[in-house]
């Protein structure tokens, strides 16, 4: 397992166990706070924050959000965010799951690519290409 895995795996543990935490407990308290400032940073340095920035959303550098993405495909009814055949993004501030693409372009079929680590920034979904996107606006 990788180092910034195994810090991960620490930090969410003392997350978890810090409100009972002793007050005097002062050394946890204070290792607590360094492995919080190493998640941030990681959070902090992802593709997904870049892009919260960039677009100006008023995210907190601790908050927790998720943007989800629909795009209705060609012959939809309903909502797309409830909708069986669309396209579906969500992105994320997590460093070790940043964004996940779903395509369900059947009421039968579903298909999903997912950022576990650093993405590369492309993705083939040659298997959709008979999908049409339709943007009603």
């Amino acid at each position: 397992m990788r180092r910034v895995e195994q810090l991960a795996m620490l930090h969410r543990y003392v997350e978890t166990v810090l409100p009972d935490a002793e007050p005097d407990e002062e050394r946890f308290r204070s290792l607590a706070r360094q492995l919080k400032d190493i998640e941030l940073t990681r959070r902090n340095a992802t593709e997904s924050v870049a892009l919260a920035q960039r677009l100006g959303l008023p995210f907190g550098d601790e908050q927790d959000w998720e943007i989800h993405i629909a795009i209705p495909l060609r012959g939809t009814e309903g909502h797309p965010l409830v909708a069986k055949n669309v396209v579906r993004l969500q992105i994320r501030p997590n460093p070790d799951w940043q964004w996940e693409l779903s395509v369900c372009a059947s009421p039968n079929a579903e298909s999903s690519r997912k950022a576990k680590q650093r993405p590369t920034g492309t993705i083939s979904v040659s298997q959709f290409s008979g999908a049409e996107i339709f943007m009603p606006f």
